[in-house]
Parts: C-alpha cells; sequence; structure tokens
C-alpha cells in the first residue's frame, strides 16, 4: 500500500546510472514531495544511551500524548521512533510542552522534515528524576523544596503526590542535572539561622536517581563515558600493536 495515494503499490523499472564506478539512482523531485506526505506530520525521537523497547514507548506515547494527536509509534533498527500526529499544530503543542520523560528517561524530540539526517546529538543538559529523602516537614512547600533540589541541579517540577504532601516519605522532583558538575549521592542542610552556626541543625539528605546516564569527563556531556569518547583520538594507530610480556617458562 502507498502510503501517499493510500492505493496497492505498482512498482515499475527504471534505469540506473553509474557515477565514479558506482550504480545511482535519482528520482525526481515530485518523488520526495509526494512521498513527505506520510511523514509531514510527525516527530522524530531518541534515547540517550540504551533504547527503550518498542512495545514500553508506544504504550507510554499512547498515555500521555493520545489526547494531544497522537495517531501511530514506528520505530527502525537504529533506535529511533516515529511518532505521527493528525496534523501540524498537534506536534508542535507537544514539542512545546517538554521536556518529556518515558521511564524516567528523557525522549530528544524533532520535528521531521525532508532529507532528515538520523543523528543522535551530544547534550550537556537533561531533565531526570530524582528522590530526596530525610526532608524535614517544615520544608514541604514550594521554596524549601527548591533550595533542597537546587544541590541536585535546576528543580523543573515535582510530581502531584509531592505537590498535595500525600506522601512524605521522599519528595520526587524532576531536576536538570548539568554534565560539568558531578551527580551527588547526598549533601547537608543546615536548618534554622543561617546568620548563627550555633543555632543551625545539620540534615543529611540522601538522593535516588531513577535513571543516572553516563557522563563523558572530557566533552561534559550525557550519554557517553570517556572511554567511548567521539572526541578521544586513539593512544595507539592500529599499527602499533602492544603484546603483553610472556611470562618466563621456569
Amino acid at each position: 500500500m502507498d502510503p501517499a495515494s493510500g492505493r496497492p503499490m505498482n512498482l515499475k523499472y527504471y534505469q540506473p546510472f553509474h557515477s565514479r564506478n558506482r550504480k545511482c539512482v535519482s528520482p525526481p523531485l515530485e518523488v520526495v514531495e509526494n512521498g513527505s506526505k506520510a511523514w509531514k506530520n510527525c516527530l522524530v525521537g531518541y534515547f540517550i544511551e540504551k533504547k527503550l523497547s518498542f512495545s514500553l514507548v508506544n504504550n507510554i506515547a499512547m498515555r500521555i500524548w493520545g489526547n494531544r494527536g497522537l495517531l501511530e509509534v514506528l520505530a527502525n533498527e537504529k533506535g529511533f521512533y516515529f511518532f505521527k500526529f493528525s496534523g501540524d499544530e498537534a506536534c508542535s503543542n507537544v514539542l512545546k510542552a517538554g521536556p518529556w520523560l518515558f521511564a524516567g528517561r528523557m525522549v530528544i524530540l524533532k520535528k521531521w522534515h525532508p532529507m532528515l539526517i538520523l543523528s543522535k546529538d551530544s547534550y550537556s543538559k537533561i531533565p531526570v528524576w530524582v528522590k530526596l529523602f530525610n526532608i524535614p516537614h517544615e520544608y514541604w512547600n514550594e521554596e524549601g523544596q527548591s533550595h533542597i533540589a537546587s544541590a541536585v541541579g535546576k528543580p523543573l517540577y515535582a510530581d502531584s503526590l509531592t505537590e498535595s504532601m500525600k506522601r512524605i516519605s521522599f519528595a520526587r522532583v524532576c531536576i536538570e542535572i548539568d554534565a560539568s558538575y558531578d551527580l551527588v549521592d547526598s549533601f547537608n542542610l543546615f536548618m534554622g539561622d543561617s546568620s548563627n552556626p550555633k543555632l543551625r541543625e545539620n540534615v543529611e539528605i540522601l538522593v535516588e536517581y531513577q535513571w543516572k546516564p553516563k557522563i563523558c569527563t572530557k566533552c561534559k556531556s550525557f550519554g557517553h563515558s570517556i572511554t567511548n569518547c567521539p572526541k578521544l583520538k586513539p593512544l595507539l594507530s592500529p599499527s602499533e600493536n602492544v603484546s603483553a610480556p610472556k611470562l618466563k617458562q621456569e
């Protein structure tokens, strides 16, 4: 079935040509124009590091975007997902309402366009869900949560149970973290009079990340470690093979 016309495909043969000893084809511009119609209301997405299963992505996308005009979810073998919407306005609304997290992981979204090159960019700042434990009751308010969450990164928003104080064993906050700084697992909260150390109490706040992304200390970005950094040149060229010393046989 031709997605552009909705009719069964009637395939034809077109003579290829050769350029620099390679066989090539060059469809006319109207082929691109007709083929683009099926993708004009589509968002392309991917996840930093490992991809999530298609069934999980499909279920989450339909749940959070079904009432925003999402019609279909597709995926390819390289970890890219294609979210087809009912119109251009629906695509724009989803992009504007981001960032979006699927199972605690940020999905990178961009609008599809003809001749789009599918590539995964590097990001130095991403949002993650964080649990904050041991927060004293008097800090369960907007200002208190903002000050405490700022020790991890830039606070974005809290979940509904945190806002309503229906669960006070921990606060769950979406925080933008920066690859330029180490991720903290705990920090100190000084309570009381900040101008008088004798009147302050020290409380340790524990931090638990729903997902801890890999951080490259070389390029200061998320998604890979320094051992896989594309900016690092190999220490040895392929021709410089170094073998381990052999043990002397007694």
